[in-house]
């Protein structure tokens, strides 16, 4: 059983690869490099770097760590590196400013947001992949 397990496990985990890069989400490609399958006789677990559960769940607007005042911030140089290794700006007032106002829309809206709106679209790709694969999954199970 516990190969049966590994299997569906492994199904989902293909299919959350997929959904993260549709997604968007492959920036640097380490949380989908970190995905990787436990399985037993009687249970499978999915484990990857913390920050994949803020892909999945996203981050409620009074939970974005901005808007306090002063200070450097983890959240807003976060922002800029990835605005840098996306190529969108090199100039560091404007990447600077580019990553106020993405936080600041993170604040208002949360996080996922594209195009200044809420974005549930941008989020959810292991309850996704558990949905599209719920009857390959019952399958294996059932014959295992």
């Amino acid at each position: 059983m516990k190969d049966e397990v590994e299997k569906a496990i492994n199904l989902i985990l293909a299919q959350a690869e997929r959904i993260l890069i549709a997604q968007g989400h492959k920036d640097t490609g380490n949380l989908i490099s970190s995905l990787k399958v436990k399985a037993t006789e009687a249970a499978g677990e999915l484990w990857g770097l913390d920050y994949g559960l803020a892909q999945e769940t996203g981050i409620k607007k009074e939970n974005i760590p901005f808007g306090k005042g002063g200070g450097t911030s983890l959240y807003i140089d976060a922002i800029m590196a990835w605005i840098r290794r996306r190529g969108f700006e090199n100039d560091i007032k404007k990447v600077k400013g580019m990553a106020f106002a993405i936080a600041k829309t993170h604040k208002e809206v949360g996080m996922h947001s594209k195009g200044g709106k809420f974005a549930p679209q941008q989020q959810g790709f292991l309850t996704e992949a558990i949905k599209i694969t719920q009857k390959d999954v019952d399958l294996l199970i059932s014959e295992g």
